[in-house]
């Protein structure tokens, strides 16, 4: 770093709460650098996602060796953090390695971002089983996508766990929908509210068999239409050639006229030439 280096930590980059102290240590994610080549002026950020993501890759070594993938991170700063983890070792736990040997691991991150909460969480290419595993702490009975078209899911959770589910102002629902990239609907397990999914279920079905076949129809009159001008431009180049070939047959024709019209025309020349009496030479008397 060079001296005289300006280090600017904004006040929207700052984790909500937070009361840092002069000399105090804390971990930073470098968003950007500025002016280079002269004075360096670098911004940095504490509320970042990114931010979490390296820490995890400082203290948790099978992270940083590519043992175990950080699948996906949602974060709301100072409150708390969701992490999809998946491992491509069958005999290393992805969960387990990131919490570490009596929670070490992730304590340590947390007291980095002074106290906010972190859930790990198994990644799943399924997704309703990843959306389920999104939404802990709470419980869920069942997830239904909705329309995988538009990422639209409905979940069925215990009444006695709405509530968690949804969580503080929305907060768990929010992070979990950033997670797994779904929105999500979630309402109390009673059979009003399977019914309701069930409807809006069949809604989307129709309505994706209703787009897919509107999408099959515009795809046949649009090919429809390119054999239509194929043909047209076949016929439109058939004519052309036929034309060039009637002009050069003309063109040919007319040459060979001239040709006839020039031998006539020498013939008639070389006639005239014999039948013309010779001139006689005058000649004067002295």
């Amino acid at each position: 770093m060079y001296d005289k280096t300006e280090i600017y930590l904004f006040h929207n980059e700052q984790i909500p709460g937070e009361d840092l102290k002069e000399g105090q240590s804390i971990m930073v994610y470098v968003t950007n650098i500025a002016n280079k080549q002269k004075k360096p002026i670098i911004k940095i950020s504490r509320v970042r996602k990114e931010l979490v993501k390296r820490m995890f890759e400082l203290e948790v070594p099978e992270i940083y060796d590519g043992v175990v993938e950080i699948k996906a991170i949602s974060r709301e700063a100072g409150a708390r953090t969701k992490i999809a983890v998946w491992s491509n070792d069958a005999n290393v736990d992805p969960v387990s390695a990131c919490i570490g040997p009596k929670h070490a691991r992730i304590d340590a991150v947390v007291k980095s971002l002074s106290g906010e909460k972190i859930d790990i969480i198994p990644y799943s290419e399924n997704p309703e089983e990843f959306i389920a595993r999104a939404l802990a702490p709470a419980t869920v009975e069942s997830v239904t996508i909705i329309n995988p078209e538009e990422r639209l899911c409905g979940v069925l959770v215990p009444a006695n766990q709405l509530s968690l589910a949804i969580g503080n102002r929305g907060q768990n629902a929010k992070l979990a929908a950033k997670l797994t990239g779904y929105k999500i609907d979630i309402k109390a397990a009673t059979p009003e509210n399977e019914a309701l999914i069930a409807e809006k279920v069949e809604e989307a079905k129709a309505e994706l068999a209703a787009k897919a076949e509107a999408e099959a129809k515009a795809k046949a009159e649009e090919e429809a239409a390119q054999q239509a001008q194929a043909e047209q431009d076949a016929e439109q180049a058939q004519d052309a050639a036929s034309w060039e070939e009637n002009w050069q047959v003309q063109n040919a024709d007319a040459e060979e006229d001239d040709l006839l019209l020039s031998d006539d025309d020498t013939t008639a020349a070389i006639e005239s030439a014999i039948d013309a009496p010779a001139e006689t030479p005058e000649t004067t008397e002295a």
